[in-house]
């Protein structure tokens, strides 16, 4: 279907924009001038408009990019419920999963360059200053010494990140397809297969749990 298809694209061109700095190999020109085009597609929004620099420092960018979806989400949420209590009809569940196709595409497009973000806190570069020095200073920002309280601090904080993003989202996806898998496999849709129809509706039955292994693999490509 035509929701297959648009995912497709963007987990391509995700992973095309990301593959420069995942790998770290210089590129021609004529590719980085190409590949400009599909930046949009890597969902990066905290590149949008003014530059990130302006947000601060290298961890006020890696926790802004990464908590303000949270945020959004949880706004979505507390829309939600608003909704709910002025309604008579609807339940606040019945609600929540009204919200959730949206919050599971919000994920999707953000998944990469999020993670990409928090993962550059644990790539740092090394510099010789002499035969018997060398000193390590963060790839993403080289005012960053990889040593000391102050790298300690992005360290850990980036670890917290990875539990809720680059973990937290393949295991909660996880969660959602297992709870709906006989509805999904024994074709007896219940409002939670109906809401994550996101994560298995352009897939074979028995095959309904391949999303985990695209993301998994946009994952590590990213």
């Amino acid at each position: 279907g035509a929701l297959g298809k648009v995912k497709t694209i963007v987990a391509y061109f995700q992973c095309t924009v990301f593959m420069p700095q995942v790998f770290n190999v210089p590129l021609p020109m004529q590719y980085h001038r190409a590949m400009k085009v599909f930046d949009v597609l890597s969902f990066d929004w905290l590149s949008i408009g003014a530059p990130a620099a302006c947000l601060g420092d290298f961890l006020t960018q890696m926790l802004v990019k990464a908590l303000c979806p949270v945020a959004l989400i949880a706004v979505l949420g507390l829309m939600c419920a608003v909704a709910a209590a002025q309604g008579k009809r609807h339940s606040w569940q019945t609600m929540a999963l009204a919200a959730m196709p949206l919050t599971l595409a919000i994920i999707f497009a953000l998944l990469p360059s999020v993670s990409s973000s928090i993962f550059s806190a644990f790539n740092c570069d090394g510099f010789r200053y002499d035969s018997s020095t060398q000193h390590y200073y963060l790839h993403a920002d080289l005012s960053v010494r990889c040593a000391g309280s102050a790298y300690l601090t992005i360290w850990s904080t980036a670890a917290s990140l990875v539990v809720l993003w680059p973990a937290g989202v393949p295991l909660l996806f996880s969660w959602l397809l297992w709870k709906s898998r006989h509805a999904i496999t024994k074709h007896r849709p219940t409002a939670l297969s109906r809401a994550i129809g996101f994560l298995h509706s352009e897939y074979r039955t028995e095959l309904f749990w391949w999303e985990l292994v695209e993301l998994m693999r946009k994952l590590s490509l990213t």
